[in-house]
């Protein structure tokens, strides 16, 4: 009787423990269904063994998805990375949506980046790096 029960008990467990046991191939499975959070999961996992490329198309995927974190870095990174005015036009549209989800710092950042664009009206072929 006793394993009868212990084997029961082992059945309905180990579907609890292996739904939450996620690795890289699930997290990656789960961003690409439009869950926010796995994709900055992802994006954090990757930037050990991945290009920064690689980086923030899964931070893109994070912040389109509606993930705060997501949101902020995906602005950061487009900030780090930015080539041209318009990279910093699109960094103010998400660290507003940023800051609209909860996160603080975005406000700071926005608040940096429009007076950058604002004090250099002239196309920026280096991007709003000096911004932050």
């Amino acid at each position: 009787m006793r394993t009868i029960l212990t084997l029961t008990a082992m059945l309905l467990i180990a579907p609890l423990v292996s739904a939450s046991a996620c690795d890289i191939s699930c997290k990656i499975e789960k961003a690409l269904k439009g869950d926010g959070a796995a994709a900055f999961e992802v994006a954090q996992e990757s930037r050990v063994t991945q290009t920064p490329e690689i980086v923030a198309h899964w931070l893109q995927i994070s912040a389109e998805n509606g993930n705060a974190a997501g949101q902020w870095e995906y602005g950061l990174s487009l900030v780090e990375n930015s080539k041209s005015r318009y990279d910093c036009i699109r960094t103010i549209y998400w660290f507003r949506q940023a800051g609209q989800n909860g996160n603080a710092a975005a406000a700071t950042a926005l608040g940096k980046v429009e007076y950058f664009l604002e004090t250099h009206p002239e196309p920026i072929m280096e991007g709003c790096r000096d911004a932050l």
